[in-house]
Parts: structure tokens; C-alpha cells; sequence
């Protein structure tokens, strides 16, 4: 309750404050002193032909080659891992497969630890496909720095 108060004393102190700020009125008999121009003009900008420069070439990282190289690369490394597990899914079939009749309790607990196993598989594969699907719609809905729309709007997606 007290720090209620305290936010609505705080509130209405603002709001206080601001009304008083909007009801005074600007001092008519204040002028302020006039403006000076400046006495040389700004030199005009300088570019790389003015100069006799070779025009810059573009930097390699763009920002959209940053995304791309990130996206798919995140979703490697998640297919990757997906894989990982699914190898290790395979393995703990086999063992419990190769269980003796009559184990029951170590069949249980294998199959729980399998089931993880198998959850984690489909989390992995699920953020890959996501990751993937998602960099793969950046790409053909983002174009290149380079790239000019054709006349008519037209444009070349595929340019990486």
C-alpha cells in the first residue's frame, strides 16, 4: 500500500508540474539577440572521385549476408544436434532390445530415458526446420544491397 502512495504522489506531482509549466505565459519583453550569420560558407563535401580516390568498393558483411550466414548456420548446428540424438535414440533400441525377458523394472527405466532422448530429437529437428524456414523467407523477401528493381518492378531474388 505504501509504495501505492508513493507512486501516486509522484504522479501528481508530475502532472502538477507539467500544468503549471503549460499556464505561464512566455515573457513578451525578452527578445532574443539576433543570429548571426556565419561569415565563411561550409566547404562542400568531399567524395572519393573529388579527391581522385578509386570509388570504395562495397563491404563484404552486409547486413543480409549476416542474417544468412547466421540462419542457416543456426539451423545446421540444430540439425546437426538433431541428428546426434537420433543416433543416440538408435543405440539405446538396440540395448533395449537386448534386454533379457523378465528385467522389467531396467526395461522401464530405459524406455523413460529413451523417451527424453526421443523428445529431444524432435526439439532439435522442430528448431531446425524453424530456423531454416525462416532464413530461407528472409532470403527470398530481402533483396541485395546491389540490386535494382527492373523496370516493370521486377528484381533478381537470388543474389547472395
Amino acid at each position: 500500500m505504501n509504495r501505492f502512495l508513493v507512486s501516486l504522489v509522484l504522479l501528481t506531482a508530475l502532472v502538477a508540474a507539467t500544468s503549471v509549466h503549460a499556464q505561464t505565459p512566455d515573457n513578451p519583453t525578452r527578445q532574443d539577440p539576433p543570429q548571426n550569420p556565419p561569415q565563411t560558407p561550409p566547404p562542400p563535401p568531399r567524395t572519393p572521385e573529388q579527391l581522385g580516390l578509386p570509388p570504395s568498393d562495397p563491404p563484404f558483411w552486409t547486413k543480409r549476408r549476416v542474417n544468412l550466414v547466421l540462419g542457416f548456420g543456426s539451423a545446421a548446428a540444430a540439425g546437426f544436434i538433431a541428428v546426434q540424438r537420433d543416433r543416440d535414440l538408435r543405440a539405446r533400441k538396440l540395448d533395449l532390445q537386448a534386454l533379457p525377458p523378465g528385467s522389467n523394472d531396467e526395461w522401464a527405466k530405459q524406455y523413460d530415458e529413451a523417451k527424453g532422448v526421443m523428445k529431444d530429437r524432435n526439439f532439435w529437428a522442430s528448431v531446425a526446420a524453424g530456423v531454416g524456414g525462416v532464413t530461407l523467407t528472409y532470403m527470398f523477401t530481402s533483396r541485395s544491397q546491389g540490386i535494382r528493381p527492373l523496370r516493370g518492378g521486377a528484381a533478381y531474388i537470388w543474389s547472395f
